[in-house]
């Protein structure tokens, strides 16, 4: 099963969610650390991934391995804590002082007011300001050139200016009221150098408000050369590969292509003696290093051989067997976590063969989504009925999941039309003149025994009612292209969740919307949603959205997982729903192994 990157705005900050951490190490051996013989007691953490990144630019990544390393080089202004999940301060002093706009151009928005440090500087000693904020918002705002999966989020987002009096100090315009305003002006963007960007300042006399507006931006993406030059500029893989600067604790050393990225804490770091009263400006190991390691096999090897100490998504088959090994157990912790994600299957819409309702229902009351949790993942997972988190407080608790029951399949598809003519065990159709058989191209990721096991027992289920389907294992980069580009029929996909929900990203026909569902009615309802402050209005709205989707199926809903994952018994951190279950900034070397450098 593979997890695409999907960046939300960080989760909201009234919740404060309780979840539950299970250790699964070897009990005897608690406390006992200090007479076990390590391989390495270095403040050093690797960590295996499953993808390698593919650029280290965060406007431009679409990979979570990439945002990993982004999160400890750049800084957002919020960030979350990881137990409470609250919006606390990393480059702001405090949250922002926010104002209802009662007129001006903006009337009927908000302004926000962030400070940032003082001692705030970038890689090269050159002090963080508001003009740093200015020019990251106006990266989101041209467009095509930013990943959309941030940039659709910034549309009330009109305008930003640096205070005339303390250029630490900014101020951010909204011209609507929106319930996930606070959270998208702090933390759905990392904060980048201006100066390093565009040093030449080809942006400088483009004003942030006529990028806000659609078509002026438009119409300047065609006829500024300025902007032209920025963009071919700002796209140059030494921006992605060589030239990597930051605000944040850690800075870029190495990349090597399919091996590993190598960042270290820096010597100076401008937030070291502040992070006592920040925790989001804590930061523990002296380096961190990212393993891409796509082979469970290899990743379970370098466990056994401590190489590596940090390991989220273990096999759950591999799990249960570590928890019983001792040769892991001396040397790891082992737990699980409730984790904000979610396996379901991409159902492609505008497919001829997928197109109507009846028979995704079909395929959907085909699977036995149970066994696949039990078999496959060894119950490290539950079913949910909608794309919300059931920890959610906007989950639609009135809807049940598609139930297995192969002989509603059958009627549906019959109802649609599809019936085993030939008696080949293939239900068809005439369309156009000729005998088609329902065929359907199931995409997974190659090389990852468990995502092969669970399309092995998809198209099993599958055949019983007359759905063939054909297995297409591919690398991720290369399905994530063929999402996006709706070339696929059926696809195995992951993502992550947030506890506050906000469609938009997924459903809205203005986002990827890789299922090419929805319509004007759905655009309006989410539209209307994102402007209504109040709680419980505004979950009537998202209620109904569930609905729609648990009824038409453009997704189907697989389980929402537990994260299994190994720790390195020299280390220490708080867990975290947030993917990937915890903050490698976080990750300390407990006390008495520090003497052991």
């Amino acid at each position: 099963m593979t997890m695409n990157r999907q960046h939300f705005p960080a989760l909201f900050s009234v919740i404060i969610l309780a979840f539950t951490v299970f250790s699964c190490g070897n009990s005897d051996n608690e406390g006992s650390e200090n007479q076990i013989d390590f391989q390495r007691t270095d403040n050093s953490v690797a960590i295996r991934v499953l993808n390698d990144a593919d650029v280290l630019n965060p406007m431009l990544s679409s990979i979570n391995t990439s945002t990993m390393i982004s999160d400890q080089v750049f800084q957002y202004m919020l960030t979350n804590d990881p137990e409470t999940l609250d919006l606390v301060p990393q480059l702001a002093k405090s949250r922002p002082a926010v104002e209802n706009l009662e007129d001006g151009p903006y009337k009927g928005g908000l302004k926000f007011t962030f400070e940032i440090h003082e001692e705030a500087v970038w890689d090269d000693g050159t002090p963080v300001t508001g003009e740093d904020y200015v020019f990251t918002v106006k990266l989101l705002k041209i467009p095509g050139l930013a990943n959309q999966n941030i940039s659709l989020y910034t549309a009330f987002l009109v305008d930003a200016e640096v205070d005339a009096d303390n250029p630490k100090k900014f101020h951010v315009y909204y011209n609507e009221r929106s319930w996930q305003a606070e959270e998208i002006a702090g933390n759905l963007f990392h904060i980048m150098p201006k100066h390093i960007y565009d040093e030449n300042g080809l942006l400088d006399d483009i004003p942030l408000r006529d990028l806000s507006d659609t078509e002026k931006a438009a119409q300047l993406v065609e006829s500024s050369d300025q902007i032209k030059q920025f963009m071919d500029a700002f796209s140059d893989p030494k921006f992605s590969r060589e030239i990597i600067t930051g605000c944040g604790p850690y800075e870029f050393e190495e990349w090597v292509t399919g091996q590993r990225i190598v960042i270290n804490k820096k010597d100076n770091w401008w937030g070291k003696d502040l992070a006592p009263q920040f925790p989001g400006l804590q930061a523990f190991p002296d380096q961190i290093i990212i393993r891409p390691i796509p082979e469970d096999p290899t990743a379970i090897t370098a466990i056994k051989s401590e190489e590596i100490d940090v390991v989220v998504g273990i096999p759950p088959a591999d799990y249960v067997e570590m928890v019983n090994n001792e040769i892991v157990t001396d040397k790891y912790n082992l737990f699980t976590t409730e984790q904000l994600a979610h396996y379901f299957l991409y159902v492609n819409t505008e497919k001829s063969q997928l197109s109507d309702k009846r028979v995704r229902r079909a395929l959907a009351h085909s699977l036995n989504v149970d066994t696949i949790i039990n078999q496959v993942y060894k119950g490290f997972g539950k079913r949910p009925a909608s794309p919300v988190h059931p920890m959610s407080p906007d989950y639609n608790k009135s809807l049940s999941p598609i139930d297995f029951n192969p002989q509603k399949a059958i009627a549906l598809l019959e109802e649609a039309g599809w019936k085993d003519s030939n008696n080949n065990g293939i239900v068809d159709k005439t369309i156009d003149g000729k005998l088609t058989e329902l065929s359907i191209e199931y995409g997974l990721g190659a090389n990852r025994p468990t995502a092969e096991s669970v399309g092995l027992l998809i198209k099993d289920f599958a055949l019983k009612v007359g759905i063939d389907i054909q297995l297409v294992p591919l690398e991720l980069t290369q399905w994530v292209a063929r999402l996006n580009q709706r070339d696929y029929d059926l696809y195995s996909g992951g993502l992550r969740q947030q506890i506050r929900w906000n469609p938009r990203q997924i459903w809205h026909s203005t986002g990827p919307n890789r299922t090419a569902f929805g319509n004007a009615q759905m655009d309006e309802m989410i539209d209307k949603a994102e402007l209504i402050m109040d709680v419980e209005e505004r979950r009537l709205i998202y209620n109904e959205l569930q609905r729609i989707i648990n009824d038409e199926q453009p997704i189907i809903s697989l389980m929402i997982p537990q994260s299994r994952m190994a720790i390195h018994k020299r280390f220490e951190t708080p867990f975290t729903p947030i993917y990937p279950s915890f903050f490698p900034n976080l990750v300390k070397l407990k006390k008495e192994l520090v003497g052991n450098k």
